[in-house]
């Protein structure tokens, strides 16, 4: 095996087999997010389609992609999941990839990626931007 797909072999395993979940590269290097303890004001303050009952609440689809998001009151940081009764890997990082392509096209920088899971199962992604970007994921409804 050549040393490159070595090396990337090796690193997906280690972002896979440590965690359980295969997140996008934009995470590899945050800890996941434990979305049991989550909450409307933990780990971050959303005020904005948040629900400590149901979730995130702000309901949306971009390519086909059905996804549900959450945000603080400044709109830089929110939350992002695949919106269906069977959300998986592939779609919580089909739903994060498709918003992505959004806000880079739209001039807003990522900072921050972190994977929320539950019981080792990737169900969505936190994120941090570079300046207010809800508005604009809500303009997308």
């Amino acid at each position: 095996m050549p040393l490159r797909l070595a090396l990337l072999a090796a690193t997906l395993c280690l972002t896979a087999c440590e965690s359980g979940f295969v997140a996008v590269p934009d995470a590899s290097e945050s800890t996941a997010i434990n979305a049991a303890r989550m909450s409307c004001s933990r780990p971050y303050i959303l005020t904005q389609d948040c629900s400590n009952t149901a979730g995130a609440l702000g309901r949306f689809e971009i390519d086909d992609v059905a996804m549900k998001s959450a945000a603080n009151a400044a709109g830089d940081r929110f939350v992002v999941f695949a919106d269906s009764k069977r959300s998986t890997e592939k779609k919580s990082n089909r739903a994060y990839l498709a918003l992505k392509e959004q806000l880079l096209a739209n001039e807003f920088e990522i900072l921050t990626v972190e994977p929320i899971a539950r019981a080792d199962k990737l169900i969505g992604y936190a994120v941090k931007t570079d300046k207010p970007s809800y508005e604009f994921i809500t303009s997308l409804r």
